[in-house]
């Protein structure tokens, strides 16, 4: 495309609406985990480009008639500080087919977003970023290019960036949002009324909606998507590509480059899912893993199993105690100075661990987080919880995160071998985690994109150049992930990151340098990228800071509870409603059940429990730039990040099963 053309005024697709922004009073954590809990990371490290080569040329003009073409425009996205619309940044729609093999009939609009190469001569190829979920917008990215950010300088450095709305997602057309599932949590339904059938009713008005409104579902899938992605590159006029995705955007990096390696420059890919796996039933075990080696890595250091004797053990006595007596906390709503009470019994206490894990930032302080837990203090967790937990811009869109997800094979027979391969995890793991895997069956069992992608479940084979990065502790996309997709690659590299969580490839500390260097380096040395920097990476752990954590960790209690037996039968997870669940087949592992927890108190103002943000990636954190700066790992070596990038991993979750919290309690 011309780089000195600024794009001629046109309408802008109609925006689906979305709710507004509520204060955290009158929200139940269990609500909104039920949304944020599939959010799309998607977040990754922007790498530079190559060199440009002698005689490099800028883009070739863009396509502008038939299918796909480019549709000049205003930029749907919020821009980062300092890039301006029209000059470093261009701005548009493409046109793709809803259905590639049918291109005559209905289209879907993607809007898109050029970020000029910084080089005088570019290179040919577009960086192009994907977004995960699935569900995700990629306003994500636009917050991060910042004109003097490190992220930006870098990938801009020598090809042109290309961020973009995955069909369904964002600011696309048609819409995938479900305004009927966020407008009902926005609403504030009590914990106890708000369970799975009332979402799984919510879901399916979304569903009856864009179905009548003539939304063929069928056609949101990762194979489609994959399409669109080469679908840009030709309509905006680039011979190849680099591709750089985490978490879902490695499947959709995959399966661009399964479909269209000629070109395909370079695959480099962060938190790996499989085609193959059934990740939305492994959460449990995934999550087991990493808790396990959490333990394991705590008790090898000395500093921290000093500070922290035997982790496991504080971990299953503070769930026991917790699911015995739930504690009450009081929270207070930063936005508003609002508060409430809600409590917190163990398998919620689980559940936000699970989620806490996800940020690398976060991993250094974990084992002290379990440690005051077990100590009685929650000070950190009240204090923690309402800065991390606010809400962004562009929810995901759940009808897309389920037309893709229910495209696989989501059939008895794996979720069977699922509960059958929990059996042998943590307990106190399984009753937080477990009953998320239903809400996958009960939906995609009549969701219309059911059986729509046959390429969903079949291993990727490429011999284009790919780097696959993992982090140690990734909660949700484990390092064997990465060792499964490896097995059928000809040309890939593969590192796990130690103190790594989800995509831990955001400069500002060791590892999200580490991880920023190796995806850069393979830009620029395809196949050979400079993974030297995995052997200095080791975990630092750290007390929560004073602003934070209120004070120094609690000196153990003097009369411990008992810790529970390693072969105890897993927490039970109370019905959440008087629907029946499910029925997988005769041999399908029974839901466990209990009494509801103790309902707590009313307080003057009636209880609040705060939820993730329903961001689907956008936006970050409302409250914590200047709150939270104690968290952030080492000083950055080129450029002060602020912290609520550095907990980023946690804020725009990546793959997750539906909702993880079935137990934590409010009272109106």
């Amino acid at each position: 495309m011309s780089r000195s053309t600024t794009p001629p005024a046109v309408t802008p697709p109609t925006p689906t609406p979305t709710p507004t922004r509520a204060t955290l009073a009158g929200r139940s954590l269990r609500a909104l985990l039920l949304l944020s809990l599939v959010w799309g990371l998607g977040f990754t490290a922007l790498p530079a480009g190559r060199a440009a080569a002698a005689g490099a040329a800028a883009p070739p003009a863009p396509v502008t008639t038939g299918l796909p073409r480019f549709e000049a425009g205003p930029c749907v996205y919020t821009l980062g500080k300092g890039q301006v619309e029209g000059q470093s940044v261009v701005c548009g729609t493409v046109v793709a087919a809803a259905k590639h093999a049918t291109p005559g009939g209905a289209t879907v609009r993607l809007p898109v977003a050029i970020y000029k190469a910084l080089a005088a001569t570019p290179a040919k190829e577009m960086n192009v970023l994907l977004a995960g979920g699935p569900g995700q917008s990629d306003q994500v990215f636009a917050t991060l290019l910042t004109a003097d950010s490190a992220f930006y300088k870098a990938s801009a450095a020598n090809n042109d960036i290309v961020i973009f709305d995955q069909r369904g997602t964002g600011k696309s057309q048609p819409s995938l949002q479900c305004p009927e599932v966020s407008g009902t949590t926005q609403q504030g339904f009590y914990l106890q009324a708000f369970a799975d059938s009332p979402f799984i009713t919510a879901m399916n008005r979304c569903r009856d909606r864009l179905t009548t409104a003539g939304v063929d579902l069928s056609a949101y899938t990762t194979t489609e998507n994959a399409a669109d992605v080469n679908d840009i590159r030709r309509a905006l006029g680039y011979p190849a590509m680099n591709i750089i995705g985490g978490s879902y955007g490695t499947e959709l990096g995959l399966a661009v480059a399964r479909d269209f390696g000629q070109f395909v420059r370079t695959n480099n890919l962060s938190s790996i899912v499989p085609l193959q796996l059934a990740w939305f039933y492994e959460p449990p075990q995934s999550f087991n893993r990493a808790l396990t080696e959490l333990f394991t890595d705590c008790a090898a250091n000395a500093a921290c199993a000093a500070a922290n004797p035997d982790l496991k053990t504080a971990f299953q006595t503070t769930v026991a105690k917790l699911d015995a007596s739930p504690a009450i906390l009081t929270f207070t709503d930063p936005a508003t100075g609002e508060t409430g009470k809600g409590a917190l019994d163990g398998a919620t206490f689980t559940s936000l661990l699970f989620q806490l894990t996800y940020s690398t930032s976060l991993v250094p302080f974990l084992p002290d987080m379990i440690t005051r837990t077990s100590r009685g203090d929650y000070v950190w967790l009240q204090n923690l919880l309402p800065l991390i937990l606010s809400e962004g811009n562009d929810p995901t869109a759940l009808g897309m995160h389920f037309s893709v997800v229910c495209s696989k094979d989501t059939s008895a027979a794996r979720l069977n071998a699922a509960l059958d391969a929990d059996k042998s995890i943590l307990p106190e793991v399984r009753a937080a985690l477990e009953p998320s895997l239903f809400e996958y069956s009960t939906l995609c069992a009549s969701w219309p994109s059911k059986g729509a992608d046959p390429k969903a479940d079949q291993p990727v084979k490429s011999d284009r150049p790919t780097v696959l990065v993992s982090g140690q502790f990734d909660p949700i996309t484990p390092p064997r992930y990465a060792d499964v997709v490896k097995a059928t690659l000809t040309n890939v590299v593969s590192v796990t990151l130690p103190g790594g969580g989800h995509t831990p490839i955001i400069p500002g500390g060791p590892v999200g340098n580490c991880g920023f260097t190796i995806l850069v380096s393979n830009i620029a040395n395809p196949g050979a990228p400079d993974t030297s920097c995995v052997a200095t990476l080791k975990t630092t752990y750290r007390q929560l800071p004073v602003s934070i954590a209120g004070g120094p960790t609690p000196s153990a209690s003097p009369t411990p509870a008992p810790s529970p037996s390693p072969s105890a039968s897993p927490t039970p997870v109370p019905s959440a409603s008087p629907t029946p669940r499910p029925s997988v087949t005769p041999t399908a592992t029974a839901r466990p059940s209990q009494s509801p927890a103790p309902t707590p108190p009313a307080t003057g103002n009636g209880g609040f429990l705060p939820g993730l943000p329903n961001t689907g990636g956008g936006g970050g954190l409302n409250a914590t730039d200047n709150i939270l700066p104690a968290l952030a790992p080492a000083p950055a070596p080129a450029q002060s990040l602020p912290v609520w990038l550095l907990l980023l991993p946690l804020l725009a979750l990546g793959l997750v099963a539906l909702p993880l919290v079935r137990r934590l309690r409010r009272r109106a």
